[in-house]
């Protein structure tokens, strides 16, 4: 199947509605179609195609750092015992799903 389909800020999108069975499908495009990598790179950001301050795109680059940072970091080794303020908790989630199933209501 052809379809056009109009390419604005790195996104192709469909000249008419096309309904699909899966959500990712592959499309060829003719090397001749596409941009030198050079011409690419030269504007290109991590929040491209978003327009943001200097301030915004420092505080986004700092969340991702923040991010990043989280991802990397290893477990904790072995578990850790819970407070007594957090077995509360628990064990007051545990009565109202038990009431919860006792009414007939979804939790």
């Amino acid at each position: 199947m052809r379809i056009q389909t109009v390419y604005k800020d790195g996104v192709l999108k469909p000249v008419k509605p096309l309904r699909l069975k899966r959500q990712m499908v592959t499309i060829s495009i003719p090397d001749e179609d596409i941009a030198e990598e050079a011409q690419l790179e030269s504007n290109k950001t991590a929040f491209e195609p978003y327009t943001l301050s200097s301030e915004a795109r420092a505080y986004a680059e700092s969340l991702v750092a923040r991010l990043t940072a989280v991802r990397e970091r290893p477990f904790a080794a072995g578990k850790r015992e819970i407070t007594e303020k957090q077995q509360e908790r628990w064990e007051a989630f545990d009565l109202r799903a038990a009431l919860r199933e006792e009414e007939g209501r979804p939790e």
